[in-house]
């Protein structure tokens, strides 16, 4: 029973599975930033498996918003290179810009695009030149 109980509370959800919650029930809790704060670019295809076919309302647009805002909060700190260029979140972005007919909404898509786009360039600024 004492394993059980020391079990239960160290469930460890996949990305996939912390970026489905966010998506679908709209909240983000404090260890989501922790499990896709590292991702990078890896957040936004996740996003793309998790979106596919669906037609999205405001809310879940806003969420994938702050997903996106959180994985390239410090893309230094994505451990995968390739994760470190916005490639898929700003097809993501584009994406989401043509789906959104609220004027408001569009314009946090494109602060989210500059920020991931600003984001990434200040990484290749601050890396070391090889």
């Amino acid at each position: 029973m004492a394993l059980a109980g020391i079990a239960y509370g160290q469930i460890v959800s996949s990305p996939e599975q912390v970026i489905r919650r966010m998506i679908e029930s709209g909240s983000f809790e404090g260890h989501d930033r922790k499990v896709i704060g590292g991702m990078g670019d890896a957040a936004a295809v996740t996003v793309t498996k998790v979106l596919a076919g669906r037609n999205l309302s405001a809310n879940e647009i806003d969420m994938v918003l702050v997903i996106l805002n959180s994985s390239f909060a410090d893309p230094r700190g994505v451990e995968v290179g390739s994760d470190r260029q916005p490639r898929t979140a700003l097809f993501v972005l584009r994406y989401l810009d043509s789906s959104a007919k609220d004027p408001e909404l569009k314009k946090r898509i494109a602060d989210t695009k500059k920020y991931v786009q600003e984001q990434h360039a200040k990484s290749m600024q601050d890396s070391p030149k090889r």
